[in-house]
């Protein structure tokens, strides 16, 4: 796998009305065995109004790639070993950009049964002094794709690209 290019961290990206985008983070869109579904997380302080949303989160200082960044941020989130993860591919998927945030998000697929997921022990934040997440779960695509604007667009981007979503088998497989 080729890496992603070293985070460079800008000065200031233009976000809606002349406003200025706060924060990097980057995410992963986690398939189960069968791509039927995908994992999100409920985070524990509702973050943003929240309900369920994928692992995601801000650049750190310490990640040397953006891929890092989503890696650390899925442990932080699921409290599971990013090394459980295969990643389609090496770089961001899809990038939304927020008021505030702009977020990349990898996709990746499960490399071992679904029911590993309650095994899910988030750590301890450092920072907040409680784990960021209170549930780890699936949700079925149809459902994920209802769940936000900012889903839809993500799933349609997976769509778009090839990479089978489960909700209709195709021969293309990645």
């Amino acid at each position: 796998m080729n890496s992603y290019p070293k985070y460079q961290r800008p000065n200031g990206i233009p976000g809606d009305n002349n406003r200025f985008i706060l924060y990097h983070a980057a995410g992963v869109v986690t398939f189960n065995n069968d791509r039927t579904k995908i994992l999100v997380v409920y985070p524990t302080n509702g973050f943003g109004g929240s309900k369920f949303t994928l692992p995601k989160g801000r650049i750190d200082p310490t990640d040397q790639t953006i891929l890092d960044t989503a890696k650390r941020e899925w442990y932080e989130e699921v409290g599971l070993p990013s090394t459980l993860l295969n990643f389609i591919f090496d770089y961001p998927i899809v990038s939304i950009k927020s008021a505030t945030t702009f977020a990349e998000y990898f996709v990746a697929q499960l490399r071992v049964h679904d029911d590993i997921i309650k095994y899910a022990d988030p750590p301890i934040s450092e920072e907040l002094g409680f784990p960021e997440t209170e549930i780890v779960t699936w949700v079925l695509i149809q459902d994920f794709k209802s769940l936000s604007r900012r889903n839809k667009i993500i799933v349609d981007e997976m769509k778009r690209l090839g990479i089978n979503c489960g909700e209709e088998r195709s021969e293309q497989t990645f």
